[in-house]
């Protein structure tokens, strides 16, 4: 995380330790939260031309990260966070498993995944690619759309 830099991808400001030795990730506040919660509230007006940008937005930081042979595997409305002018940077890079557990699901003794976002050859073999991504893209974009 610390190396990116693109304004459609959340930077690493920083790590701090509680005294537990517990890791805490310091990023910029994100005035608007998550995506999701913002799609879901009826109290944002949102125009399909809103709908539309938030989507390209997104595509640039996956091109970008895809362009830094980096694969998110867990793209999201949920793990797209908005600014206080509602532009959307990627985040979460397996930090934030917990905000929507309900959308996760345990598979035998793996760890939990997000099972509606991934491509069949996700679920089949585990196999993770910019392709993959490509799939939870256009859920993403389902999720957006739907609002």
């Amino acid at each position: 995380m610390n190396d990116f830099c693109h304004p459609r991808v959340l930077h690493l400001i920083g790590v701090s330790f509680l005294d537990d030795m517990s890791p805490l990730v310091v990023t910029p506040f994100m005035t608007n939260g998550d995506l999701l919660a913002f799609l879901r509230d009826d109290n944002n007006n949102l125009r399909i031309s809103d709908l539309i940008a938030f989507a390209i937005e997104i595509a640039e930081g996956m091109q970008y990260l895809a362009t830094q042979k980096f694969v998110h595997r867990d793209l999201a409305a949920r793990n797209c966070l908005l600014d206080k002018d509602n532009h959307v940077k990627i985040a979460d890079f397996g930090l934030s498993r917990d905000v929507y557990e309900k959308d996760y699901c345990r598979q035998e003794k793996r760890s939990p995944v997000p099972v509606k976002w991934m491509a069949p050859e996700s679920l089949e073999e585990q196999k993770f690619t910019t392709k993959s991504d490509v799939w939870s893209f256009g859920v993403t974009f389902w999720e957006i759309i739907t609002r």
